[in-house]
């Protein structure tokens, strides 16, 4: 639908698959694994989408600044994790009255715990020198403005 494709069908919450991926890259540049993230009340969905970084950079200002959080989750990331969770002295909530602080507290003490175990990283995927002139179908057709071209080459990337 939509030139979608759905990355997995698994169930994630009981017999249920309330959990999925929706990509417009080909279904063979994607790997999907569900998996038991062990401090959630269901499993999540761990895609791996293959895209090739080309050398050719985009001119569009919008992709130019454009930004990717990601970090990388594994099993060895997800044992760290584990271990690190393991090692902590919970009592330390107990410093907190019972509510909103201790919850605070905990949220806090959890996700500095996961970016330590899981750190993230960020990456920029228009980066590289510009497109050859030549190449460009902007100098045949009008209508064809940079930012297409932009788009043309981001949907490019993701489905080589």
């Amino acid at each position: 639908m939509f030139g979608l494709y759905w990355t997995s069908l698994e169930p994630t919450r009981g017999p249920y698959c309330l959990d999925s991926v929706a990509t417009n890259v080909c279904v063979t540049n994607f790997s999907v694994v569900v998996q038991d993230p062990v401090v959630a009340d269901h499993d999540a969905v761990i895609a791996s989408i293959a895209v090739k970084s080309g050398t050719r950079g985009l001119s569009c200002g919008w992709a130019a600044d454009y930004r990717f959080l990601k970090r990388k989750i594994n099993d060895v990331n997800l044992s760290e994790f584990r271990s690190r969770l393991n090692e902590l002295d919970w009592s330390q909530l107990d410093l907190y009255p019972a509510g909103e602080d201790r919850f605070n507290a905990f949220h806090k003490l959890f996700v500095s715990v996961f970016e330590e175990s899981c750190p993230a990283v960020t990456f920029r995927p228009c980066s590289g020198g510009a497109t050859s002139v030549t190449d460009r179908p902007s100098n045949r057709i009008t209508w064809y403005t940079s930012e297409l071209e932009c788009i043309k080459t981001l949907n490019n990337r993701n489905n080589e």
